[in-house]
């Protein structure tokens, strides 16, 4: 796998922390995060960081909100495995993470 690509760093990221591999997760999260370009990438990686770190919660949410108000959108990406994992995790703001997988999810 290349190191610097993004956009294979973010699904595999994704991959592991659907499947409740979180620690395992951030190096490949943070390589995305660190060569991310497009909008589209950073709301899905920000959305990753709300919904399985929680104490990076406030900023991820900040983050989500700005991007989505300057018309940024990940029109088709799926999200429900990740909420799957957070009900599973027990996070607390669950419903938040489903309107906002529609909101990132719907066509701009």
């Amino acid at each position: 796998m290349n190191p610097d690509h993004a956009n294979i760093n973010g699904c595999y990221a994704e991959l592991l922390l659907a499947s409740g591999r979180i620690s395992e997760a951030l190096p490949f999260l943070e390589q995305a995060e660190k060569y991310a370009e497009g909008v589209d990438l950073k709301l899905e990686l920000h959305f990753y960081r709300l919904a399985h770190f929680p104490d990076r919660a406030e900023a991820s949410r900040q983050a989500i909100h700005g991007l989505l108000a300057q018309g940024a959108r990940s029109p088709g990406w799926d999200f429900s495995r990740n909420i799957e994992r957070a009900v599973l995790d027990g996070c607390e703001y669950v419903e938040e993470l489903r309107e906002l997988a529609q909101q990132i999810s719907a066509d701009s």
